[in-house]
This record gives structure tokens, sequence and C-alpha cells, in this order.
């Protein structure tokens, strides 16, 4: 004769627990996964996504770097005749129209071998002389004609 409503025996109550918290630590196991493959996957878009921006900065930075360096070789040729010296006047309303018409571009100028500015989209550059300046001794110790040199960024005069 069994009694309906008797306790289960200690070693049966301790299986259903024990069952239980296995099943719970598996249900916490899942879902500890689920949600770290979906931190990694949101990381890997996001750094995808950087990259590409990235890349299309570094792209339009690259081209107009190259954009600028052709613009400054053309004001050279242009303004310069053996015969007549460097011609300031026109060389800097070139560089005044050139640096109106490049976005990112504040200051275009032209300086002589001992850094003294012969023609400058800003006026009140040129005679001045930079030749104290790290982007000019960068110049002097590593000349190259075929080296488009840019310095970093400061504060202009």
């Amino acid at each position: 004769m069994t009694i309906p409503h008797a306790r289960p025996p200690a070693r049966r109550r301790l299986h259903e627990w024990l069952l239980l918290l296995a099943f719970l630590a598996l249900l916490g196991g899942f879902i500890a996964y689920a949600y770290f493959a979906e931190v990694d996957r949101v990381n890997a878009t996001e750094r995808e996504r950087l990259q590409v921006q990235s890349n299309v900065i570094a792209n339009d930075i690259q081209g107009n770097l190259e954009l600028t360096s052709v613009a400054m070789q053309r004001v050279i040729t242009d303004f310069w005749a053996p015969s007549q010296g460097w011609r300031a006047k026109e060389s800097s309303m070139r560089l005044l129209a050139l640096v109106d018409a490049m976005r990112g571009v504040r200051a275009m100028s032209v300086m002589n071998a001992q850094g003294v500015v012969v023609a400058s989209s800003h006026t009140d550059l040129l005679g001045k002389g930079f030749s104290q300046r790290d982007y000019f001794q960068l110049v002097r110790e590593k000349p190259s004609k075929t080296m488009f040199y840019i310095s970093e960024p400061y504060n202009s005069v």
C-alpha cells in the first residue's frame, strides 16, 4: 500500500535537483554562447565598416595630395624663367586661386633654398624666413625633386 502524498525519497529529490541544475547550466551556456557569438559578429561587422571608411578616407587624402603636388609643380614650372627669375606676383595669384579651389588646403607657399617665401597664397608671408622650422630642415637634409613634402599641421601666422 502506497501513500498518495508521500514525499519522494531523498535520493530521488537529489537527482531531480541535479537534473534541474544541469538543465539550467546547459541553458545558461547556450545563452552565453549566443551572446558572445553576437558580440563577435557585431565586432567583425564594425571592424569591416571602419576599414572601408578608412580606405575611402586614405584614398581621398592620397588623391588630394597628388593633385596638390601636381598643382605646385605647375606653379613652379609656369613662374620660373631663367632669364626673368621668379615672378612672385603672378605665382602668388595662382596659389591663391588654387587654395580657393582646393578643399582642405588653407595655404600654399613656395620657398627658395634659404627658406624665404617667394610666393604665397597669403601675401603677408612673402619675404618671411622659415628655415628654422622642422619641415624645412627635413627638405634641406634629404632633398628630392620627385618628392612632394607636406608639413605637419601647425598654427599659421
